[in-house]
């Protein structure tokens, strides 16, 4: 007996543990749609959330040469519209010595 009581109560943290998972992906599903718009959220941000965005998509730093934005690192979430920023000379890749498509050399930083 005492060792079904240690697996119902096992059961019953999981169980509501659980359930308040669900109610936290519920309430993350709601703000989902106004995640998407970033341009939006950006623009209704205060100046200390706008540099927090763009230190999040340039991390290793944003640079202005010759009419155009550079930076050696892009957030792989906006890589595929580098293309399309590149032929607007809005911003360019530079890859220092080391770094191959925005990835240091050995894969994604933080995984070894």
């Amino acid at each position: 007996m005492k060792k079904f009581a240690i697996e119902k109560a096992q059961l019953k943290e999981e169980f509501n543990f659980l359930e308040t998972m669900e109610g936290h992906l519920h309430q993350e599903l709601l703000i989902l749609p106004y995640m998407l718009n970033l341009p939006q959220i950006f623009k209704d941000s205060t100046i200390g959330q706008q540099h927090a965005i763009i230190r999040q998509v340039f991390k290793r730093g944003l640079t202005f040469k010759e009419g155009s934005f550079r930076t050696p690192w892009i957030n792989l979430e906006f890589e595929s519209n580098l293309l399309i920023i590149k032929e607007k000379w809005l911003l360019f890749l530079e890859q220092p010595s080391g770094n191959f498509c925005g990835l240091p050399l050995g894969g994604y930083p933080g995984l070894h």
